[in-house]
């Protein structure tokens, strides 16, 4: 898609968070980490519960844990991982959970993320954490065409700006009092994977550097 080749190749992420300003008392900001599920198998059978019980492929698997690795060299921490119910998402965020080293409960289910559920809805849970005094970073696993709604409705567009794929992702920021949310950066799953690789390449030369006679080879 045009505006997420741009951005993931032309672009620079926007400086967002604690990375774009210097953070006061009174400067509270939840960033949004927004993330479609990656590559699931095919419906066994008929019906909404065949849909629910989808898994994620062995390569999807794979890819998703290159694209874990890219989207934590754009982003050194996530706080919480919410995803939907559904077996894939609840899989991608796991993957996702294990780049950052997050505890399980550090993973959360929440019904709004649910293909069908209205965006309005796990804005409404995002907002609720802002006011709480939460801050950080959450990362929200979903589905198409839900995800990009969801990401328009925080942007304040009454329509979709832009789509996911499998693996793909964008960081928005928002901010108590202040609507629509920021834009950080939107990236395709192909751009995380290579940039996951080269954080795996930069990582594995350091490790033969420090420790001689260590293989480099990336296994990933």
């Amino acid at each position: 898609m045009p505006g997420e080749a741009r951005t993931a190749l032309f672009g620079r992420p926007a400086p967002c968070g604690s990375a774009g300003r210097r953070a006061t008392r009174h400067d509270r900001a939840v960033e949004v980490l927004l993330v479609r599920h990656a590559i699931a198998e095919e419906a066994g059978g008929a019906g909404a519960g065949a849909d629910a019980r989808r898994r994620l492929t062995r390569e999807g698997r794979r890819r998703m844990r290159l694209g874990a690795a890219g989207v934590r060299s754009l982003l050194p921490a996530v706080e919480t991982v919410a995803s939907s119910p559904l077996v894939r998402a609840e899989e991608t965020a796991r993957i996702l959970a294990a780049e950052y080293g997050l505890p399980s409960s550090a993973r959360v289910p929440l019904p709004a993320l649910a293909p069908g559920a209205r965006p309005a809805a796990a804005a409404e849970w995002l907002r609720a954490r802002l006011g709480a005094g939460g801050r950080g970073v959450v990362a929200l696993v979903g589905h198409e065409p839900h995800l990009s709604a969801l990401a328009a409705h925080l942007l304040g567009s009454r329509r979709r700006l832009f789509t996911f794929k499998k693996g793909g992702a964008c960081l928005l920021e928002l901010r108590p009092g202040r609507a629509p949310a920021a834009l950080c950066w939107l990236m395709g799953a192909r751009a995380l994977r290579e940039i996951g690789r080269a954080s795996r390449a930069r990582k594995g030369s350091g490790t033969a550097k420090g420790a001689p006679g260590a293989g480099g080879a990336d296994r990933g």
